[in-house]
């Protein structure tokens, strides 16, 4: 199932609408349009290397691009939401590009996160005190140690699955609470 799709589908039920757009096939929002919010999700290239492999200029200027939006978001107080490469690309435009790095092996399948003490009081995350249970795939990820991410979930296998950017309308979730167990 298509992350952007299922996301853009759960506002809906909820009464808000986002547009459902491809940066990979060039399409962007028009760059100074009024948004109430940002989602960013998951690449094609998440899901099968020969996107990637293919496309590697194109994803880097796509990249690029994505960056300077979400500083410009970012200097403007629009908040974000990163699901999975969204969570990625936020940490690399907000907090440098070495913040992002490739781990020896991939976690995958359904994780118990542990929800730090510190998340109580924070928007988005203070529902999922003291763990949740989300479904995780990554080969990438997002250092914890920056001083302007607020880590707000861990796992064993990685300590920054959930973070928030200074106290900014800013969050990086590095699984994927848009999926369903019948999904996996």
């Amino acid at each position: 199932m298509d992350a952007g799709g299922s996301v853009a589908e759960g506002a809906g039920r909820e009464g808000a609408s986002i547009p459902d757009t491809s940066a990979f096939d060039g399409e962007f929002l028009i760059d100074d349009a009024p948004l109430g919010g940002a989602v960013y999700v998951g690449t094609p290239s998440a899901s099968g290397g020969s996107v990637l492999r293919k496309n590697l200029t194109a994803i880097g200027r796509t990249c690029a691009h994505a960056a300077e939006l979400i500083e410009r978001a970012a200097e403007t107080g629009i908040p974000m939401l990163g699901i999975c490469f969204g969570h990625q690309i936020l940490a690399s435009a907000l907090c440098g590009r070495d913040q992002v790095f490739r781990r020896q092996t991939c976690e995958v399948g359904y994780r118990w996160l542990d929800v730090e003490p510190g998340a109580v009081d924070d928007s988005v995350a203070r529902d999922l005190v003291p763990r949740v249970y989300m479904f995780v795939w990554h080969n990438d990820e997002v250092r914890a140690e920056h001083p302007d991410i607020n880590v707000l979930a861990t796992s064993p296998d990685c300590p920054n699955h959930i973070w928030r950017f200074r106290d900014l309308p800013i969050w990086g979730i590095q699984g994927h609470p848009e999926v369903t167990l019948d999904q996996s």
